[in-house]
């Protein structure tokens, strides 16, 4: 729908969805039309209607229509009513309030955001389905049989030394639902797909790349690593948690790389990521209390068994 949008700063039209959130519409008009204005909110109809700049709710469901004229407030009071009275005091825009961890992509007017999978031992294999085929199921695309297949068909490459264990033994333990997945599982999966898995460990800040580097793909998708858990990174033009409209594989980066690196940041603030030599784990075959990976790692090898849970 087209809207015109009234500032200090002067005057726009726009065409915009009508599932485009208020934030959005802020966060477009600050980018393309009134960049050194902060927009704190608008009004519309009769008698007038005034909507935050930052809220949540898409134009549609605000009551806006096609056609509608909006005057927009900045930050200091000044309104498209009273252009000349426009000031240079600039006043950093109210932050949104979500407790969804997420970044704003100002090139496409999304956001990336953190989808959280199952804490149920398969988040590795959980969260590449996501990523690929949006939904959060990997025996659709059954990854773990992906995996035993081709480590037994490339002896050489993947063998005991590389595993840790026989190669027959592997292949079993790791179609087993509670087995956890890894770097040699991510290696696999990211040849398998023909997309490049850059994995974010939260804990160093930096990105892990898996990729067939005979055959770089074009197709890119993220992950983030906790230490102990694996979560997908979206993009949306909605920030919810409702994950339609969810795309998590990209063929052109377009901010994405660098929304990527603020959202680390802020789940660093936010504790997510878990130092695997201190956390606590209680195995859920025996409720034995286990320090760090190593120690859930040893009592795996000592008792066979593999289900784990965090105690928080």
């Amino acid at each position: 729908m087209r809207i015109k949008i009234r500032s200090s700063a002067g005057t726009a039209i726009v065409d915009v969805d009508k599932d485009l959130l208020i934030l959005g519409l802020t966060n477009l008009l600050r980018e393309n039309h009134f960049k050194d204005t902060q927009i704190a909110s608008y009004k519309f109809g009769y008698p007038p209607k005034n909507i935050d700049a930052s809220t949540q709710e898409t134009i549609e469901n605000v009551g806006i229509k096609p056609n509608e004229q909006l005057v927009a407030t900045d930050a200091t009071g000044v309104s498209g009513y009273h252009a000349s009275a426009k000031t240079d005091t600039k006043v950093p825009p109210k932050p949104v309030q979500s407790d969804i961890p997420s970044v704003y992509i100002p090139k496409q007017d999304k956001y990336l955001i953190l989808r959280n999978v199952p804490d149920d031992n398969s988040c590795l294999f959980n969260s590449v389905s996501l990523a690929v085929t949006g939904s959060i199921d990997w025996k659709k695309l059954d990854l773990r049989r992906v995996v035993a297949e081709t480590i037994l068909s490339s002896p050489e490459t993947y063998n005991e030394a590389i595993l840790g264990r026989p190669v027959g033994e592997y292949c079993k333990w790791i179609q087993k639902p509670e087995s956890w997945g890894g770097a040699i599982e991510l290696g696999i999966l990211s040849k398998h797909l023909g997309v490049r898995i850059q994995t974010y460990d939260i804990d160093l800040g930096s990105p892990i790349t898996f990729q067939d580097e005979q055959l770089p793909p074009k197709l890119f998708i993220l992950l983030v690593y906790s230490g102990i858990h694996y979560d997908t990174l979206v993009t949306n033009r909605s920030l919810s948690k409702d994950r339609h409209g969810d795309l998590g594989k990209w063929t052109e980066d377009n901010g994405i790389t660098d929304a990527c690196a603020k959202l680390v940041t802020l789940l660093q603030t936010k504790n997510y990521a878990t130092n695997t030599t201190k956390f606590r784990v209680r195995c859920l075959d025996c409720y034995e209390i286990l320090v760090g990976e190593t120690g859930a790692s040893q009592h795996a090898n000592k008792t066979g068994h593999t289900s784990f849970g965090e105690v928080k």
